[in-house]
């Protein structure tokens, strides 16, 4: 007798490197990235490794994507749309990726993660503030909720726990119970708690993610404390809060008395203690102080789990920014800190503009950074403790810019923080991210020397000062010639622009350079043809 060939075996199930989405992933079972180029409304595939001359396989979507996650054999793509979507995809060695199930979802689905075992994913929609689940295997909505507005990131912890960052507050979103009846609770969690001022706790902005420890122990929040010290901090603090998931309690404590001191006196400097950098970061006061932030505008993460590190996609400073992940306060200082790209002082451009998305290699000594402003895929060669600088890593260019050379040159400066006249540190989408508000109130000190900031000075008195000022949302309002304004004081938006450079700052400058009216110019255009409105129903008044 013959007997029957015996089967293959099975191939093991290969975990995917992370299991929140995001706008740059690495597969699992195949060497290639996936990007989500949420601007030109395709997800691409890219072979690794990858040099300037390779060739990404584009993939059509049927409207902008935000987040995308590649598990063993799918992948997965939230996309921006009303209704919002949530695409499975199997991976296709001639198309790049085959759709095989789509899911309607509230619309402006942007955030994505997955259970353990990759059988629920849940997204979060911004515009409509919403979370969902989502059955993988049937292709099914189980559930949506209504939460606080804006929800961005989103992770789920082994037990099932889902914790859900905002990008206009520090308080969280906790959901359990995913595959029955979901419990949604807020989670208050102070940003930059060794350093904000009281009263101003959950001031915090620009939370688009949210990433796990590989133990399962902390989660960590890089976002904006609006409400911390510091320097020159007109605009309050960058920061990544760390949470303790046994307790749900901040690693950091607040101080049990907070002081207004300047530390200048006891810090070691180089040469005279007056606008130079501190040597050394710590204080004697209740919290560190510092002169130049670690990140600004934190747009991207991922833990490097082989040195205990995270890496923080910086936006504003055009930097993937190297910070200890065991430190109580990861954003104390940072270090490492890769260039992704040169940057030319004169045109305010760069290479490798505005990060917004980084993955690691399977070896974790190997980043890869797509840069949303330039269309561009950068490696960085990662460097080990005590070793020097790694060599130059590879640049792909991916796409034209869709814009006109004005608009292209303003949607750099959108995200740009390099430059002290246009910016003093903050870009503009520090304060209206994708042109939408911050959902914050500022003040707005009047006088010769108008500026704007989040707090004031010390005393009950001072901290009144100013005219309350909330962050205007731009996407699909300023088409008009104008006035532009609180008070209509700006006669046309260029000139708002151009007002903008002087009080979006700690103590005021001058609206008048010529480099900034150039500069004003193109920024006008992007914000006019390159932002994208939020999604919009017709309905009767």
């Amino acid at each position: 007798s013959t007997s029957e060939p015996a089967a293959p075996p099975a191939k093991p199930h290969r975990p995917p490197p992370t299991r929140e989405g995001g706008p740059l992933v690495r597969a699992p079972d195949q060497p290639a990235l996936y990007l989500a180029h949420e601007d030109l409304d395709v997800v691409r595939r890219i072979e690794l490794p990858f040099f300037a001359s390779s060739k990404a396989t584009e993939i059509p979507m049927p409207g902008p994507p935000a987040s995308v996650l590649a598990l063993d054999g799918r992948v997965l793509v939230t996309v921006r749309t009303d209704p919002g979507l949530l695409l499975i995809l199997r991976p296709d060695e001639a198309a790049g990726l085959v759709e095989t199930a789509r899911v309607e979802l509230p619309g402006d689905a942007w955030g994505l993660a997955v259970t353990a075992d990759e059988q629920t994913a849940l997204v979060t929609s911004a515009w409509t503030h919403q979370i969902s689940a989502v059955d993988l295997q049937t292709g099914r909505k189980l559930w949506s909720r209504d939460v606080a507005r804006e929800p961005r990131g989103v992770t789920i912890t082994a037990d099932g726990r889902a914790y859900v960052s905002h990008l206009t507050r520090a308080t969280l979103t906790r959901v359990t119970d995913l595959r029955a009846e979901p419990e949604v609770t807020e989670v208050p969690f102070t940003a930059a708690p060794i350093r904000v001022v009281p009263g101003m706790e959950d001031r915090a902005s620009l939370g688009y993610t949210a990433i796990p420890s590989p133990d399962g122990e902390r989660l960590f929040f890089p976002r904006r404390a609006l409400g911390a010290f510091g320097k020159e901090a007109w605009n309050g603090q960058a920061t990544v809060d760390v949470m303790l998931l046994a307790s749900e309690t901040s690693l950091a404590s607040r101080p049990e008395k907070v002081l207004n001191m300047w530390t200048g006196d006891f810090q070691r400097t180089t040469g005279q203690l007056f606008n130079t950098v501190p040597r050394d970061l710590t204080t004697t006061g209740p919290g560190p102080i510092q002169k130049q932030a670690p990140f600004i505008q934190p747009r991207a993460a991922i833990y490097r789990a082989r040195t205990d590190t995270l890496l923080i996609a910086s936006e504003g400073t055009d930097e993937l920014v190297e910070l200890d992940a065991l430190a109580i306060d990861p954003s104390i200082k940072a270090l490492r800190r890769y260039a992704t790209g040169s940057y030319d002082t004169k045109t305010h451009t760069s290479t490798c503009a505005a990060p917004s998305g980084v993955a690691l290699s399977e070896d974790e000594d190997t980043a890869y950074v797509f840069c949303r402003a330039s269309h561009a895929l950068r490696t960085i060669p990662l460097r080990r403790v005590g070793k020097e600088a790694a060599p130059e890593g590879e640049r792909l260019a991916l796409a034209n810019d869709p814009l006109s050379e004005a608009g292209a040159r303003g949607r750099q400066l959108f995200y740009n923080a390099h430059d002290s006249l246009l910016s003093d540190g903050f870009g503009c989408a520090g304060c209206h991210p994708e042109g939408r508000d911050d959902g914050h109130v500022w003040r707005q000190e009047p006088g010769s020397w108008s500026f704007m900031h989040a707090y004031s000075f010390s005393t009950e008195d001072e901290l009144k000062r100013g005219m309350p000022r909330q962050t205007p949302m731009l996407a699909g309002r300023v088409a008009a010639g104008g006035p532009y304004g609180w008070k209509s004081e700006s006669s046309s938006l260029r000139l708002r622009v151009v007002t903008g450079f002087s009080i979006h700052r700690w103590l005021g400058g001058s609206a008048g350079e010529q480099e900034g009216i150039d500069a004003s110019k193109d920024l006008v255009v992007f914000l006019r043809e390159g932002l994208r409105p939020p999604i919009r129903r017709e309905r009767p008044l």
